[in-house]
């Protein structure tokens, strides 16, 4: 299953499903958004490392003269994606939040396509129509005047923003050397990523008061350093890996499907059509993708 890139996708949007309900929840008192990126990750890089030091070691000298590369990755992958969710999420609703993460399948496409990686095939095609629509009947609710009111602001924004470079992070992660030991380069992005972090960080500590601790916001933390930050990122680098950037975009809705699985059987909120409905195509979708799409490698 490990070599399996399906399996690996579903394990990551299992974990971010996770992470966005508890992120959500977080910006109810029990942690700050740059207070949660940064811990979180200081976090992983504490349980990664004695795991991960001998892997740093071989990677290091297989890293020369890439270092900016890098570096850029680092930033990327790890500094600016999940932080900007994190932000935004204060700032927006989880209906938005749903319709900007819908858009990822289709940067995905275009990155590749300007990386000259992949270009999407009819079935491809037909898969980002097919998941985008039942993403879209989700957040609307299946009403039409719902979809004309909506009203973006400055969450989502960051929130996109957060998207643009995870599809920048999982194109450009494929022009790595082969063989890189992942564990190894995982704690590497980390310690790269945590240095943009912190300047937000030491700001939000200067300019709000600190939340009292509580067991809600430690597990808050711990859950989103073992899965969101370690199992997906490592689940996630190796299914790009194995099955390219385009399928990991669109079986990233996944997200939302399980995202209103937990909503349904942890917070008791109704099933209703549109929640069917909307699945029924993201699964179909998947279907053209995962079954009968098949990537088209550009030399």
């Amino acid at each position: 299953m490990l070599q399996s890139p399906h399996f690996l996708l579903v394990v990551t949007t299992l974990c971010w499903a996770g992470n966005i309900t508890l992120g959500k929840l977080a910006t109810d008192g029990y942690v700050p958004p740059f207070g949660l990126a940064f811990g979180r990750w200081v976090m992983a890089l504490a349980i990664l490392l004695p795991f991960a030091w001998p892997g740093v070691r071989r990677v290091v000298p297989m890293l020369k003269g890439r270092w900016r590369f890098v570096v850029l990755l680092g930033v990327l992958g790890v500094g600016c994606y999940n932080t900007a969710q994190y932000w935004g999420l204060q700032h927006t609703s989880a209906l938005n939040t749903s319709v900007v993460l819908a858009s990822m399948p289709a940067f995905m496409f275009l990155g590749t396509w300007l990386a000259g990686q992949e270009r999407a095939n009819a079935w491809q095609l037909a898969a980002l129509g097919a998941v985008t629509a039942g993403i879209l009947i989700v957040a609307f609710q299946g009403s039409f005047a719902r979809a004309l009111s909506l009203e973006f602001n400055i969450g989502d924004l960051a929130i996109l923003f957060g998207v643009a470079t995870w599809v920048a992070y999982s194109v450009l992660m494929r022009r790595l050397p082969k063989g890189l030991d992942p564990l190894g380069l995982l704690a590497i992005f980390i310690a790269i990523g945590l240095v943009p972090i912190a300047p937000f960080w030491i700001w939000e500590l200067a300019t709000r008061p600190l939340p009292a601790v509580t067991w809600a916001g430690a597990g808050i933390v711990v859950y989103a350093a073992l899965f969101p930050a370690l199992v997906a990122y490592i689940c996630w680098n190796r299914a790009v890996a194995l099955g390219g950037a385009n399928l990991a975009g669109i079986m990233n809705n996944l997200t939302t499907v399980f995202a209103v699985i937990f909503a349904v059987l942890l917070l008791g909120e109704a099933f209703t059509w549109y929640h069917a409905a909307g699945i029924a195509l993201v699964f179909a979708g998947i279907y053209c993708a995962a079954i009968r799409g098949r990537r088209v490698a550009v030399a």
